[in-house]
C-alpha cells in the first residue's frame, strides 16, 4: 500500500505541474522538493544496482509518508502515462538527440520529436520535485532542476576499460561490441544534454557529488550517498 499511495502522490503532483506556470524565483523554487537526488551516469557504472541499493538505504533510514523511489525505467513509464505516449517511444527518444532528418521527417508525419519527448520528460522531472524523496536516473535531470533547494546532483563515471568489462558481464557480449556500445551510449547521453539543455554533461558544476564507481564497492558508495542525503534532512 505504501509504494501505491507514493505513485499516486506522485502522479497528482505532476498533473498539477503540468497545468502551472514555471516557478520564476528563488522564493518559488523553495517550495518545490521536500528532497531529492538526480544521478546522471557514464555507460557501465552499475547506476541500476547502485540506486536499488541507496533508495532501499534511504527507506530504512528515513520511512516516511511515503517512499522514496527510483525512476529510471518507472520515470519511461511515468511520462508515458502523463503524456499518453508508448513507453517504447519515450525509451527510444527519451536520451539521444534523433538527427535532423528524423525531425524533418516529423514535421510532416505530425509524429513526436526527441525535443517533444525531451521536453515532456522536463515536464514530468518538475512534478517529481514538488513530492520529492525520488531519485531521477538521466534524462538531463540535473539540468532540469539546477539551482532548486533541495535537490542534489550525482555523477557516476569511471574508466573505460573498467566500464567496458561491467558491460561485459552483464550482457554477455564481446569486448569489442561492448566497447562500440559503451562508448555510443555516452555519445547519445552527452548529445541528448548539450542539445536539449545547452550544457556539457561532463561540467563538475552541475554536480555536488561525481563518485568515480571504480574505486568502491556498491556498499559503500550507498552508504556515502545515503548519509549525505540524511545528513540534508536534518537541515532542510
Amino acid at each position: 500500500m505504501k509504494a501505491l499511495s507514493s505513485l499516486d502522490a506522485v502522479r497528482s503532483a505532476v498533473r498539477v505541474s503540468l497545468v502551472r506556470e514555471p516557478a520564476t524565483t528563488a522564493e518559488e523554487e523553495m517550495h518545490l522538493s521536500p528532497l531529492l537526488m538526480t544521478i546522471s551516469r557514464q555507460t557501465g557504472t552499475n547506476a541500476a544496482n547502485i540506486t536499488g541499493a541507496l533508495v532501499a538505504k534511504l527507506n530504512e533510514l528515513d520511512p516516511g509518508d511515503h517512499q522514496w523511489l527510483d525512476y529510471d525505467h518507472r520515470l519511461v513509464d511515468q511520462v508515458a502515462q502523463d503524456h499518453d505516449l508508448s513507453e517504447e517511444l519515450v525509451n527510444r527518444l527519451g536520451e539521444r538527440d534523433i538527427s535532423w532528418i528524423e525531425h524533418f521527417m516529423a514535421g510532416f508525419t505530425g509524429s513526436t520529436t526527441g525535443t517533444d519527448v525531451a521536453m515532456k520528460i522536463a515536464q514530468t522531472i518538475r512534478g517529481l520535485a514538488i513530492v520529492g524523496r525520488a531519485i531521477i536516473v538521466g534524462r538531463g535531470g540535473q539540468c532540469v532542476l539546477a539551482g532548486i533547494p533541495n535537490v542534489i546532483h550525482v555523477r557516476l563515471v569511471a574508466p573505460l576499460p573498467w566500464r567496458v568489462q561491467q558491460y561485459v558481464e552483464l550482457a554477455g557480449v564481446s569486448e569489442n561490441e561492448a566497447q562500440q556500445t559503451v562508448k555510443q551510449s555516452d555519445r547519445d547521453r552527452e548529445r541528448f544534454v548539450h542539445n536539449h539543455f545547452k550544457q556539457d554533461i561532463s561540467d563538475p558544476d552541475l554536480y555536488h557529488l561525481i563518485i568515480n564507481v571504480a574505486t568502491m564497492s556498491i556498499d559503500e558508495i550507498t552508504e556515502l550517498l545515503s548519509q549525505y542525503v540524511y545528513n540534508r534532512m536534518t537541515v532542510v
